[in-house]
């Protein structure tokens, strides 16, 4: 005899049994879209590309002021093939031809290639004082750069410390082998905290903050803050010290260390929980 009571439980049982079917499915499903995404969102191409651009800019103004100031010792200078000053002029120019030489390499193993035109209203430690400077066909290692740095003398800060507006618009950074163009600007304040007493450049140090921006070699754009002022010295091509934070547009705010001041390439890349060590 059928019993609709029988044929009640049955259904249910079924019933429930493709619901924990169902159920396990979607958790998987959760979980493999929840592990992909934060695969995906652990990406750190945009801290690189603008650790990138903030070294290839710096190392421009370096290039500049030791060939404005004739000073040996810092960089080696071996590839330049011709340096033109302009004292005539209003404001003054200097042309730092390094010549087309792919295989010519300084001191510290750096190749440069193309020019670069900079121009002074006056000295760099007077106060007022713009300092404009250009890459022409310029590359660093293969990278080409471009784009317009500024440098203004603010004069003396309350503590009695040199500071200077620095910013960078229209740059751009493109592979050797072309692959890809990001483009970066900055704007910030840089602060003489170290060596400014003396003529000597090897003890120079600065302290920066401020912003930059950008679209990444994904075409993602970004923006920088700074969460704990950088540190870097004239002899040590990279930031020594200082954290940012990094947000590009629609994902996750990375957070960028470099660390406590050793002279190394290495910094601690963040992204809420997940962190790893990033070669930059």
């Amino acid at each position: 005899m059928h019993s609709p009571y029988l044929s009640t439980l049955r259904g249910l049982s079924n019933l429930s049994m493709k619901l924990r079917f169902f159920l396990l499915v979607l958790s998987l499903s959760l979980f493999l879209f929840g592990c992909k995404k934060d695969e995906e969102d652990r990406d750190a191409t945009v801290a690189k590309d603008h650790s990138i651009a903030n070294a290839f800019f710096n190392d421009l103004y370096r290039v500049v002021d030791e060939s404005a100031e004739n000073t040996a010792g810092i960089r080696a200078l071996e590839c330049v093939q011709s340096i033109e000053v302009d004292t005539l002029s209003s404001p003054k120019s200097i042309l730092i031809d390094f010549g087309n030489d792919p295989n010519c390499t300084d001191q510290l193993g750096v190749n440069r290639r193309g020019q670069i035109v900079a121009t002074f209203t006056g000295r760099y430690r007077n106060t007022g004082t713009v300092i404009t400077i250009m890459p022409m066909n310029y590359r660093v290692d293969g990278y080409a750069l471009s784009g317009t740095k500024t440098v203004i003398n603010e004069g003396l800060n309350p503590a009695g410390q040199l500071y200077f507006s620095v910013s960078v618009d229209n740059g751009q950074v493109t592979h050797p082998d072309g692959d890809y163009t990001f483009s970066w600007n900055s704007n910030t304040t840089r602060t003489w905290v170290e060596g400014n007493n003396t003529w000597w450049h090897v003890d120079d140090e600065y302290q920066v903050i401020g912003t930059a921006s950008g679209v990444d070699r994904s075409g993602n754009p970004f923006t920088v803050s700074t969460q704990s002022p950088m540190r870097f010295t004239v002899v040590c091509p990279w930031i020594t010290r200082g954290v940012l934070k990094i947000s590009p547009e629609g994902k996750l705010e990375r957070i960028l260390d470099y660390g406590n001041g050793s002279c190394d390439n290495d910094a601690v890349f963040s992204i809420g929980d997940y962190q790893t060590n990033i070669l930059i």
